[in-house]
């Protein structure tokens, strides 16, 4: 398919003394952390990080995928067939977009979902991790066969890391080590020592768990509506709200 032959992605690398601190316990805030930038996107959705830190943000309505390096735009995909939900990227750099109810794997492959709509991607050790509103199904990225699914109900978001998978619920987050209560959470992410980020639209904040869900606290930042949340291999963490996406370290 011709439109899709740009599709793979070219990236830039940020400065790798971009890492993370620890966690302050019961106080969310890394060790000066604070929001250091914001950009202007023309819709709120769903993003994600690139391995070499480039933001990976999508829209929606205007069917399209920017990236930027910081604040500046260094490519953008698009306008798509259709909609774009969600935009992840492996490790060789290889993108998984969404378009409706199929996803479009680099430049020659997609998946198939049988009229299922994907609302949350990660992808990690060759497999593909997708929401859908029966559950959690896994693919083979090099086959983009479907090898294991689980989970009888709508799961809203997904995120993995070494220690394996977060996956969230309407009502509730699963971890490795257990599953606890979270309300409505949108999106999540994982950060280096596996505490989870979830963006929640019922008060406006950003609540912190650790991975066995106990509540470390908010972001100490005035939110609009947030939605999408991602977290880089170099602890930059990025919300997006109605304003933009706010860029922390």
């Amino acid at each position: 398919m011709q439109f899709y032959t740009d599709i793979t992605l070219y990236f830039s690398v940020l400065p790798r003394d971009l890492v993370a601190n620890h966690l302050r316990r019961f106080c969310f805030n890394y060790r000066g952390m604070r929001r250091y930038l914001t950009i202007e996107v023309p819709e709120k959705g769903n993003i994600s990080f690139d391995a070499h830190g480039n933001l990976i943000a999508c829209s929606f309505q205007r069917r399209c995928v920017s990236v930027y390096n910081g604040s500046t735009l260094i490519k953008r995909i698009g306008p798509l067939p259709l909609k774009v939900w969600c935009c992840v990227t492996d490790d060789n750099d290889r993108c998984y977009i969404t378009q409706e109810t199929k996803i479009v794997v680099g430049d020659d492959k997609h998946i198939n979902l049988h009229g299922e709509l994907p609302f949350g991607l990660s992808v990690s050790n060759e497999k593909l991790y997708v929401c859908t509103l029966t559950g959690v199904k896994v693919f083979d990225t090099n086959t983009c066969e479907m090898i294991e699914g689980f989970g009888d109900g709508p799961c809203r978001c997904v995120a993995t890391s070494p220690r394996g998978l977060f996956v969230g619920f309407p009502e509730a987050v699963l971890t490795p080590t257990c599953t606890f209560p979270v309300f409505l959470p949108r999106q999540l992410a994982v950060d280096a020592d596996d505490n989870i980020y979830v963006t929640r639209g019922v008060n406006n904040c950003v609540s912190v768990f650790t991975v066995d869900g106990e509540p470390l606290g908010t972001i100490d930042f005035k939110f609009e509506n947030p939605f999408g949340i991602a977290i880089s291999r170099f602890g930059v963490l990025a919300v997006s709200d109605n304003v933009g996406i706010h860029l922390f370290q």
